[in-house]
């Protein structure tokens, strides 16, 4: 069970907080500690397992990522500020209101500008094979890196 520095067990919401993040460190190897290790400076940001995991896989392919970043009065699950990408980690409650994230999509990229894209993925997709998750989202930040660089 993950403790906190001093030695103590976490409780109330601070437990949930590691509870989750302990379920998503299941997933992972020792080769992923580095990418542990910073995400979890961020633990309390993670609303679900697969935001957690996707933030240590997009760790540990050497992106800066920034988890629960506030954009005007909205807050995406996690911001990668050198690319100009915004990840959504889709679960079914986006997928039951699908208008209504639709409509925020559209004010989010309002606010973010020119630039700046949004990219939904499913939340089975993270958990279920996060290294497949890393290495299109490798391919996918490359090719942007690219596009960025052009301009």
């Amino acid at each position: 069970f993950v403790q906190q520095s001093d030695g103590k067990v976490p409780t109330g919401l601070d437990l949930i907080h590691f509870k989750r993040f302990e379920k998503a460190v299941s997933h992972f190897g020792v080769e992923y500690l580095y990418a542990i290790e910073q995400a979890e400076q961020a633990i309390t940001k993670f609303d679900s397992v697969p935001e957690a995991v996707a933030c240590i896989e997009l760790l540990h392919i050497g992106v800066r990522v920034i988890p629960h970043q506030c954009v005007g009065r909205y807050t995406v699950d996690l911001c990668l500020p050198d690319e100009k990408i915004v990840v959504e980690i889709d679960g079914s409650i986006y997928h039951a209101n699908y208008d209504k994230e639709h409509r925020r999509d559209i004010a989010l990229q309002n606010m973010l500008g020119d630039g700046w894209i949004i990219k939904h993925i499913p939340a089975d997709a993270v958990t279920k094979n996060h290294q497949a998750f890393g290495k299109l989202m490798k391919k996918f930040i490359d090719d942007r890196r690219f596009e960025l660089c052009k301009k």
